[in-house]
């Protein structure tokens, strides 16, 4: 068992002063089942949740450093992302099919009845004929609805190049200087996104 990093849902809740955001950290760790051979397959909340403020949100000066700075444009590499989460939030179709070889990323615990990729962002420009092998990190946005209503989600993905198609190969990874260097059996951990409900 390995513990991963927290998640940030957002829970709104109706007040005596009207509708109120609430932000909470909840850990989780990646657990090893008796038939997954020692890799990760699925995710267990190790404590319970616990608020916390809400994520600061960008000044005019900081526009600049931010980590994903590149807005990918419409072609394969948008598709295949927003295909991918479809099928990952959804739960229809087979979202394996997107996996790099050898990667397998747990489905989350509830489906969504629609989701829409809104805009993808990478940190680097995106190679018009990658290598196999190239790496790419993106930040996907989308907008997941289920009974309840409409949650903004973000998922940073960590892409890989083969034979001439992006394939994700870890979703919100750690970042490149602070991760140590996998070892050939680990599979990539898989956290939950931010996410904050979005009043209309």
């Amino acid at each position: 068992m390995s513990q991963q990093p927290v998640s940030q849902p957002g829970a709104v809740s109706q007040g005596a002063d009207g509708l109120t955001v609430r932000y909470y950290a909840v850990p989780v760790s990646m657990v090893s089942g008796a038939s997954s051979a020692g890799a990760p397959d699925a995710l267990a909340v190790t404590a319970a949740p616990t608020q916390v403020a809400g994520p600061l949100a960008l000044s005019g000066t900081d526009e600049g450093n931010r980590p994903y700075g590149v807005q990918v444009q419409p072609g394969p590499l948008q598709q295949a992302v927003a295909e991918y989460l479809d099928a990952y939030l959804t739960g229809v179709g087979e979202s394996s099919r997107y996996l790099s070889p050898g990667v397998k990323i747990p489905a989350p615990g509830s489906v969504y009845r629609k989701v829409e990729l809104r805009d993808l962002f990478a940190r680097t420009a995106v190679p018009a004929n990658p290598a196999d092998g190239a790496v790419l990190d993106v930040l996907a946005h989308v907008r997941a609805t289920d009974s309840a209503g409409q949650w903004p989600l973000s998922y940073p993905l960590q892409l890989k190049a083969r034979a001439g198609r992006w394939e994700v190969a870890a979703v919100a990874p750690a970042p490149a200087a602070a991760s140590p260097s996998p070892s050939p059996s680990s599979s990539p951990a898989a956290p939950a996104p931010t996410a904050s409900h979005e009043v209309n």
